[in-house]
């Protein structure tokens, strides 16, 4: 059977298709802006979240102080025009990581990057915040503390289920660990591959009705096809 390891030269090759152009999304802003990008990332399209963004550095709230100061309003007021409107429950996990630097580390970004603080003390602290958990903590991980990691979504957990590279019982930690494992401690390639297997999984490795003959990865399925998918 193929290995992960053969796989993902087509995972990275996937990226092109995800995010054209891009080497890594979050590499031009800083520290508290590569966060909330990292957040936002998870749930918009990179045309929607970059204008929010700017329309955020804009009117001065990507600072963990001004964000947390500033109502829910405020915050859309200022996305107004400028940026595609979304939900109060997208801004949410943002407003809750701006809290909690400035009530446990007086409001500095530069914690989320700090070497003498240990990658698991900060996952742990990261993950345990309102609407951020684990694969937010790791999305933010790999976007600004310059060590690697890999956000986990459920389309990567379906594809590596699928392919037998990984059991279906496994943890989060498990999937996350098998990916940074092959994909090395390279920050940008780690991202790829995760922009990758979320194009991958959305594309093709379907919840239901998998199209798994016109995959990228058709070659590396199992010889009984993919393990456990349902296809009706």
């Amino acid at each position: 059977m193929p290995t992960l390891d053969e796989a993902l030269p087509l995972i990275l090759k996937a990226t092109l298709r995800s995010t054209p152009g891009a080497v890594h999304p979050f590499d031009s802003v800083r520290l508290f802006a590569s966060a909330v990008a990292a957040l936002l990332d998870r749930q918009l399209r990179p045309s929607v979240w970059r204008p929010i963004v700017e329309a955020l550095k804009d009117a001065g709230l990507l600072d963990p102080e001004p964000m947390d100061r500033a109502g829910m309003l405020e915050i859309q007021e200022a996305i107004r025009g400028k940026a595609p409107a979304i939900s109060p429950r997208s801004l949410s996990p943002v407003k809750q990581l701006a809290r909690w630097l400035v009530d446990r580390h007086q409001g500095r970004a530069e914690i989320l990057a700090e070497p003498r603080l240990s990658i698991e003390v900060l996952r742990e602290e990261l993950a345990s915040i309102r609407g951020i958990g684990p694969a937010g903590a790791d999305a933010i991980i790999l976007a600004v503390s310059g060590r690697p990691s890999y956000p986990v979504d459920r389309g990567t957990y379906r594809i590596l289920v699928r392919h037998g590279w990984l059991d279906a019982s496994s943890s989060y930690e498990e999937a996350r660990d098998l990916m940074v494992h092959h994909a090395g401690d390279d920050l940008v390639r780690l991202g790829e591959a995760a922009a990758g297997m979320t194009w991958l999984a959305s594309h093709f490795c379907r919840v239901t009705a998998p199209r798994c003959e016109a995959c990228p990865l058709a070659s590396m399925l199992p010889p009984g096809g993919p393990v456990g998918a349902e296809t009706d």
